[in-house]
């Protein structure tokens, strides 16, 4: 923010030529004439009608004479200092164009949600009203840590340039990292500390099993929530919480039992509905029904547009486990964030369908430059070969192995398309 010179008003300096990408203009006695002249406020009223670059907000900090036409849009009166401040700052988060390449999460609305007025207002005061705060909600499973955490992000998302919502539970380092780094839409992880620090960002990771990786819990101007079952992983203060009631899931009808079982079958945290669908051999139609009443009865909650979080999960046989993997391996790369607990069935019990999933899935992540998750898939597929006495299939994803290691550790560097070319050049 510029601000003006004590004895210029603003209308002056408007007339004089002011550029910014957004403009605050705060009225009181001493910033604005003695006297309400429309042809001295006109200028201002033409830009804000216009909806004109840059845009304009006007703050009322005093009664003062001024035309009621500016409270139309983006008047905010200063009278509780924390609902103004939060209030400007949604104005100024609205003001940045979505970052080209990111994929942020739209949390859904649970209807469900009730009770923890008190965690809420919590997390408000320390994420929202302090950049670059860190909190961890805690609780056994069931308590309603996730269900916070995403009610208060859907409330207090529009206080951030983004938000993204990272399901860890079983997920390795290396697929915490690269998941993060995908949704934010960069090729290169290690830009993600940076990007954490400069922008106003709202990082959710779910159900977090280990310490955050590296380069993911450092100061900046964004904020993270942690969910856990384990506060040895916690960050920042903790927010512990208690099963309000046991909930018991209804009885579902055939379809929705189908639909169950496929859902049990993925990640509890962001089950993908389609995938679930296809598992459970529905039409769409019937398939939403079923979610529907699934909803209803509390066995998920909507996590977004096209994911659920499975609340309560029921038994499975091989077969839907099976159909899981297959599908996976269907629709890759459009269902990676399920692929460990596919290539982890395949692997012990049919050979073909891990090397196909598996060389499917090494292939695109070192295309995208994830090295590190490419190299767990290929370790996996190593072991799977020699379980399986594939001696062959053994030493050829060891080759594959050995141009994305140097030793027995340290992964090479990924080389994106631009770092290559001047590579080229120079020499």
């Amino acid at each position: 923010m510029e601000p003006l010179d004590p004895d210029t008003h603003l209308l002056d300096a408007w007339e004089g030529g002011l550029t910014a990408a957004g403009i605050v203009l705060m009225l009181g006695p001493d910033a604005t004439p003695a006297r309400l002249h429309r042809a001295t406020w006109q200028p201002l009223l033409d830009h804000a009608s216009a909806h004109a670059r840059p845009p304009v907000a006007c703050v009322l900090t005093a009664p003062c004479p001024y035309p009621k036409l500016l409270e139309r849009t983006n008047f905010f009166y200063y009278k509780d200092e924390v609902e103004f401040l939060r209030a400007v700052e949604r104005w100024t988060i609205s003001l940045h164009e979505p970052a080209e390449g990111t994929v942020p999460f739209a949390p859904a609305r649970l209807p469900s949600f009730a009770g923890r007025a008190d965690e809420t207002a919590l997390l408000w005061r320390t994420l929202v009203d302090n950049g670059g705060a860190r909190c961890t909600v805690a609780g056994s499973a069931g308590s309603g840590k996730s269900a916070l955490a995403q009610e208060f992000a859907r409330l207090a998302g529009e206080q951030f340039r983004e938000v993204f919502w990272v399901n860890c539970g079983d997920a390795s380092d290396a697929s915490i990292v690269g998941d993060l780094a995908a949704q934010i839409g960069v090729s290169d992880a290690r830009r993600i500390p940076t990007l954490v620090a400069e922008h106003r960002l709202l990082l959710v990771f779910d159900d977090l099993r280990r310490k955050l990786p590296v380069g993911l819990s450092g100061d900046g101007r964004s904020s993270i929530v942690v969910t856990t079952r384990d506060e040895a992983v916690a960050q920042g203060s903790v927010v512990r919480l208690r099963k309000l009631c046991e909930s018991t899931p209804s009885a579902a009808d055939n379809d929705g039992l189908q639909l169950w079982r496929a859902l049990s079958a993925c990640r509890r945290g962001a089950a993908a509905v389609d995938l679930a669908g296809r598992i459970a051999e529905l039409a769409s139609s019937r398939a939403e029904a079923a979610l529907e009443a699934l909803v209803n009865g509390r066995v998920v909650d909507r996590l977004d547009r096209s994911r659920v979080r499975v609340v309560h999960a029921t038994a499975m046989d091989d077969t839907v486990r099976l159909r899981h993997a297959r599908e996976v391996y269907a629709a890759f790369p459009m269902s990676l964030a399920e692929l460990g607990p596919a290539l982890e069935f395949a692997c012990g019990t049919d050979w073909e369908l891990a090397r196909r999933l598996g060389q499917t899935a090494s292939d695109w992540l070192r295309k995208q430059y994830r090295n590190a998750e490419a190299v767990e898939v290929l370790e996996r597929l190593v072991a799977a070969a020699e379980k399986f006495g594939r001696a062959e299939d053994a030493e050829h994803f060891q080759w594959e192995l050995s141009w994305l290691r140097q030793g027995a550790n340290q992964l090479r560097r990924p080389v994106v398309a631009a770092q290559q070319l001047q590579l080229s050049f120079a020499m």
